[in-house]
């Protein structure tokens, strides 16, 4: 933090209210950007010595940290946003239009607009689509084969790894675009790179000291996500090869008609078509399964080992309920098969058993990890529309992570859980009352015009 306090003090000579705002975002970004305590604040090492330089990248920082001084004051920010705030935001996306203009036309390199679009993406009111839109951005910035490589490798690496960390189609609801599985085509935490590729003394890397997720769970949950998003479309995917492989099935099955019994048609394929997704679902199970957590560093608090240790535990239950669920945008009434169901169950009472630690860990020790536990929590949240009796606790989890960490739209997301428990507690009283589908978080989403991380 020192490096980031001189930077204040020195480099950027800014006026009074300039500077206090800066350092309350240094402040405000160790309790809501970082997760795991005593690395700094990676999402501004390579944010403050660009600001240094660039006008607009320090403007979005002030923004930033007015977001986020005001955040506790306007809980209620989609409804009743605060219009300095909104003037602001208004201006720092001008800057970042004049700055992509400028791209186009080879007048200044990307470094201040991927600066920026991060800022954005963390800023920019998620609840509604503004939020996809930065980041369908960020992405387009990053694999624009035309914008050279950064000065700051710091900020690269950060950038990427938070761009391809939202695509993935399990962190987030109400997104329209389909994931592009960045983090599996960029290859960033491969399975063969597992924890024992780490070095002898291990050290988290600045995207896990962000999220608390570790690289290899990421990897995990990208694949299992994948699989889910592809259990949900027809055809599968939507690339050149796989049209090509469904176009061989079509062929196939032409040729069949000319060859084949009329009793045996389209039967060989249908047969192949669910095994195939049911050795995709076993995969994911062993790997999941099969997932060893990271060393930790030495020198690492006992009571932030043990925090991180739970708070990873109740990540690995959430993934196998999000596989066996067949993600969120799956009818909760869909049948789980009796040994699924009875370790929902018991993943579901286990995990929300340990919440309790990582909660207490942040109220007595304030150890930041349940900042990251949103995700976990939301898929725990939907299965409870089927256990009345643990509501109330998934309430008080909320509310004591809203009053904690002051996170917009964890308040949204608590609001779609409830509006799924009521539907799931009309459709207990009248099996008729919901249409089947609709008894998803990812319906309601959609239907209320939402788009939220889940980070």
């Amino acid at each position: 933090m020192a490096e980031l306090t001189d930077l204040t003090n020195g480099a950027l000579k800014l006026g009074g209210v300039a500077n206090r705002k800066l350092r309350f975002l240094i402040h405000r970004c160790q309790r809501t950007l970082v997760a795991i305590p005593g690395n700094g604040v990676p999402i501004l090492r390579g944010m403050l010595p660009l600001a240094v330089r660039s006008q607009g990248v320090l403007d979005a920082l002030l923004t930033l940290s007015d977001r986020l001084r005001h955040s506790d004051a306007t809980r209620a920010l989609l409804d009743t946003p605060n219009q300095t705030l909104l003037d602001n935001y208004q201006d720092s996306l001008s800057t970042l239009q004049e700055s992509l203009l400028s791209i186009q036309s080879g007048l200044r390199d990307a470094e201040e607009a991927i600066a920026m679009s991060v800022v954005l993406l963390i800023f920019g009111f998620p609840g509604n689509r503004i939020w996809s839109v930065h980041l369908n951005g960020l992405i387009a910035l990053i694999q624009d084969p035309g914008i050279p490589a950064l000065s700051s490798p710091s900020l690269s690496l950060h950038a990427s790894k938070l761009a391809a960390h939202a695509d993935i189609s399990a962190f987030s609801l109400g997104r329209a675009e389909r994931s592009q599985h960045l983090w599996l085509n960029w290859r960033i935490h491969p399975l063969e790179h597992g924890p024992d590729s780490r070095e002898a003394s291990p050290q988290f890397s600045e995207h896990e000291v962000s999220t608390a997720y570790p690289e290899s769970l990421i990897t995990i949950i990208a694949l299992v996500s994948a699989v889910v998003e592809d259990s949900h479309s027809q055809p599968p995917r939507d690339g050149p090869i796989d049209r090509y492989i469904q176009n061989l099935a079509d062929h196939q099955r032409a040729i069949q008609h000319f060859t084949a019994p009329i009793e045996t048609l389209a039967s060989p394929y249908a047969s192949s078509v669910n095994d195939s997704a049911a050795d995709d679902v076993h995969t994911s199970e062993d790997l999941i399964t099969q997932w060893e957590p990271p060393p930790h560093p030495e020198g690492l608090a006992v009571n932030t080992s043990l925090a991180l240790a739970t708070a990873w535990s109740i990540m690995r239950k959430a993934t196998f309920i999000y596989l066996w669920r067949r993600g969120l945008d799956a009818d909760i009434r869909a049948s789980l098969g009796t040994d699924h169901k009875h370790r929902t169950e018991r993943f579901l009472r286990e995990a929300l058993s340990q919440m309790e630690l990582v909660m207490q860990a942040a109220e007595q020790h304030d150890i930041m990890v349940a900042n990251a536990l949103l995700w976990p929590l939301t898929v725990l949240g939907s299965e409870c529309a089927w256990y009345p009796d643990f509501q109330p606790l998934m309430l008080d989890y909320f509310r004591r992570l809203n009053n904690h960490f002051p996170i917009h739209h964890s308040q949204i997301v608590l609001g779609l859980l409830q509006k799924l428990w009521r539907l799931a507690e009309e459709h207990t009283a009248d099996h008729d009352a919901v249409p089947f589908g609709c008894l998803c978080l990812q319906y309601l989403a959609i239907h209320d015009d939402a788009c939220i991380p889940l980070l």
